[in-house]
């Protein structure tokens, strides 16, 4: 996905180099399973939520081989309206005492979010 971790990721490796776009992983192994001289870039480790399973299982699936690595520093923003507490004052305050909070799902499984989805205040 364009400016997703693994663009930035491609971008250090292939610099200039054209770069085909698709939302899943699967669908990333295929693109280089059908197409000569291809390379995929996908994650396959992450500091905070470990492993990426299910790249893994996809490079046993095709049988494919990891042939290059970079790593990326990763880095997320905790936007909110004017005047709401900051995330992380001085002393931070519990994750429960915190309202709501949302993000998208690889964003929340990399950082402490995943800790406030979980408070037992947050609303749907």
């Amino acid at each position: 996905m364009e400016g997703a971790w693994s663009h930035q990721a491609a971008r250090t490796l292939f610099g200039d180099a054209p770069i085909t776009f698709v939302p899943e992983f699967p669908q990333v192994f295929q693109q280089v399973d059908q197409v000569p001289g291809a390379y995929g870039v996908v994650p396959v480790e992450n500091s905070a939520a470990g492993s990426v399973v299910a790249v893994y299982d996809l490079i046993l699936q095709y049988r494919f081989f990891i042939v290059g690595a970079v790593d990326v520093k990763v880095a997320h923003l905790f936007p909110a309206h004017a005047g709401v507490i900051p995330l992380f004052p001085e002393p931070a305050p519990p994750y429960s005492t915190l309202p709501r909070a949302c993000g998208g799902d690889p964003a929340t499984k990399q950082t402490n979010a995943n800790r406030i989805r979980s408070s037992p205040r947050m609303r749907g």
